[in-house]
């Protein structure tokens, strides 16, 4: 996924808990846009709001969450949550350790 891609190029991380944090930060994202997704939010005013209320250094990983999200209107809120933060764990955990020295 796209999303996954975008969480790595921002992830500067160096410890599985700090890794943890963060997947569970954008796991807490995506939740809430199915959760907006899921009462009605469109797909463009969910884009139009990311731009207009989030800071900009996130408006592309925010729009890619909302993008997911939207693709998949048959997962519910607590599901879109769950994958991101399982496949966003494996990612990051993969990428950590092809550094590792």
């Amino acid at each position: 996924m796209r999303a996954f891609i975008l969480v790595l190029a921002l992830s500067v991380t160096t410890s599985v808990s700090a890794s943890e944090e963060q997947c569970d930060a954008f796991a807490d994202v995506m939740y809430t846009i199915a959760e907006q997704r899921d009462a009605g939010v469109s797909r463009r005013e969910m884009r139009a709001r990311i731009i207009r209320e989030t800071d900009a250094s996130v408006h592309d990983v925010f729009l890619t969450i909302a993008d997911v999200a939207y693709q998949r209107p048959y997962y519910s809120p607590d599901e879109e949550a769950n994958a991101f933060y399982t496949e966003c764990i494996k990612t990051l955990g993969t990428t950590r350790t092809e550094f590792t020295f």
